[in-house]
């Protein structure tokens, strides 16, 4: 069923370059594009279907079947068509979401201090919250992870519970084991497995590698069935 919002409703010309604004009870919603456009007539707006584009809230808290994503300093959220973000994900600001990646329920990224870019095919779950992080494509964020100015480079994992430090950089085809602490500064090998708080590294092993693919392919499925689904 078609999400509704209801209300006399007004276009706000300039006030949003590049994006397609309309005021709603006082409420303004943006829209990226009018191809995306979800359809507006009479007193409500209404999402053609689960894959017509979210409209964004921006001067007021969001309503039941509406994702947050937000603007905040003149920026607002890039995410890919293709991208599935729960409809209980936070996005604020300067954050760019990749071709299908996906923001799983309670995330929180907050692109508020600097940009946040998340690539293609890469997951973030439940829990986790990144600011100022700069994540690669393939990439797996775990449950409750905190990655903070920080940077992961490609078809790494970043296991639950796991905190990546202010300045660090996790290489590409790395394993940040659960509950690690990667410090300020700290720069994680290609192909190590990171461990323990603070991390310390030894060589990544094969099925190491493969347990990455594995879970990084998994999330790739799991949001294409939740998009299909409607469940944004």
């Amino acid at each position: 069923m078609a999400n509704q919002w209801y209300g006399p409703y007004e276009t706000v010309s300039g006030k949003y370059p590049s994006l397609i604004a309309i005021r709603l009870s006082g409420i303004e919603y943006a829209f990226r594009s009018h191809q995306s456009m979800s359809r507006v007539h009479g007193r409500m707006i209404v999402r053609d279907s689960p894959h017509a584009e979210r409209p964004v809230l921006l001067n007021h808290a969001p309503l039941y079947g509406c994702c947050m994503e937000r603007s905040v300093l003149g920026s607002i959220p890039e995410i890919a068509d293709s991208a599935f973000v729960s409809e209980l994900a936070y996005a604020v600001g300067d954050v760019t979401v990749g071709e299908r990646s996906s923001l799983w329920p309670f995330v929180c990224l907050r692109g508020d201090g600097g940009p946040i870019i998340v690539g293609s095919e890469t997951n973030v779950q439940e829990f986790s919250m990144l600011h100022g992080a700069t994540i690669g494509d393939g990439v797996t964020i775990g449950h409750n992870v905190i990655i903070d100015y920080a940077t992961v480079e490609d078809d790494s994992l970043i296991g639950m519970s796991s905190t990546i430090q202010r300045d660090a950089i996790v290489e590409s085809n790395c394993l940040v084991a659960a509950g690690s602490l990667v410090t300020e500064g700290q720069t994680i090998s290609e192909g190590h497995l990171a461990y323990g708080a603070p991390a310390e590294t030894r060589p990544i092993e094969d099925a190491h590698l493969e347990e990455l693919a594995r879970v990084q392919e998994l999330y790739v499925n799991h949001a294409e069935i939740y998009k299909e689904a409607g469940l944004e």
